[in-house]
């Protein structure tokens, strides 16, 4: 049923918000909300793009004092991770080993909180005031490849 005032949340919304805020999984806050158990999952991304839920999201984290950057910093950091090892003295040595599991979990992560990977040509939808363009340079056109010289 749809609402009759669009300009405020319900109190379903303001319960999932709530929970997300609290720390839980997107899906736990919807379940605890008082979306049906089935569809939590689904009902937890639907609700989440509406403009008023991530408003009241995102001022609700930033009276807990969280930030963009807050939230980005770890996955930047994790893009860069390299591997450690413990020696035979039973020490933590770091190295410059690339983590690759660490860094491919945190790129994973990033795309998510870009939203996706555009199809090429096509703009990303804007996150936080962030726009990308994806475009593939498939190097110069036939007609412009220079031809060959006979050899003589």
């Amino acid at each position: 049923m749809p609402r009759a005032n669009k300009l405020t949340l319900d109190e379903r919304e303001r319960r999932f918000v709530k929970g997300v805020v609290a720390g839980k999984s997107l899906t736990q806050a919807a379940k605890d909300a008082g979306y049906a158990r089935s569809t939590a999952e689904k009902k937890a991304y639907a609700i989440l793009q509406r403009p008023l839920v991530r408003s009241a999201l995102t001022n609700a984290l930033g009276r807990l004092g969280v930030t963009l950057e807050h939230i980005v910093q770890p996955i930047a950091d994790a893009l860069k991770a390299t591997r450690s090892f413990v020696n035979k003295d039973g020490l933590m040595v770091g190295s410059q080993v690339p983590d690759h599991k660490i860094r491919l979990e945190a790129s994973r992560d990033a795309v998510a909180l870009l939203g996706g990977i555009p199809k090429v040509g096509e703009g990303t939808p804007t996150a936080h005031g962030l726009n990308l363009f994806i475009a593939v340079d498939h190097g110069p056109r036939r007609e412009e490849l220079p031809l060959p010289r006979p050899s003589r």
